[in-house]
């Protein structure tokens, strides 16, 4: 993903935060949790919404976390080149794949032209033949007149190319009749 656009991300630790707010500290500063329903808030309920987070915010060791000159003039240069060379390998690893994934067709198509050139032929012309597998058919008894369904396997043998007579019969292609030109 290329962007002409500089984009700039920071990371916030946390974990200072997390862990000075424990919940023994919670419960030792006796601060109650307020679940504050703001459709039906009335004045005093906005008044003691603003204290909470002024509390929050006037935190002297949150305002020294929040504070901090992690983010120097190299830091935005740093996180480029890392996010470049991040990308460069991403980029690799998916061209690898990409060469590999070729190279295993390639191979699979030279193993077809030696082993099933048949195969092969079918494939370059896009003939693609699929195969029927018949495990029931349904045979009209014409003496009786009663139709039944077949499943062993000897009988759909013996019976299954007459129900594909019509497929067997000999095509008129007229390909002898084509005039030229």
């Amino acid at each position: 993903m290329a962007s002409d656009h500089n984009v700039v991300s920071s990371i916030l630790n946390t974990t200072n935060i997390i862990h000075n707010c424990k919940e023994s500290v919670i419960k030792h500063d006796s601060n109650e949790h307020i679940i504050y329903d703001y459709d039906k808030m009335m004045v005093e309920g906005w008044r003691k919404y603003e204290k909470k987070t002024n509390e929050h915010f006037t935190n002297e060791a949150l305002m020294a976390l929040l504070e901090q000159k992690t983010h120097n003039p190299s830091w935005a240069a740093h996180i480029k080149v890392a996010w470049k060379m991040k990308f460069d390998q991403i980029r690799k690893l998916q061209k690898d794949a990409d060469n590999k994934h070729i190279e295993e067709c390639i191979n699979k198509r030279a193993e077809i032209i030696q082993t099933n050139q048949t195969c092969w032929i079918n494939s370059l012309l896009n003939r693609y033949k699929d195969r029927i597998v018949l495990d029931r058919i349904i045979h009209l008894d014409m003496s009786t007149g009663k139709e039944e369904l077949l499943t062993n396997p000897k009988d759909i043998k013996r019976y299954s190319p007459l129900q594909y007579k019509d497929l067997q019969k000999k095509q008129k292609h007229k390909f002898d009749n084509i005039p030229q030109e």
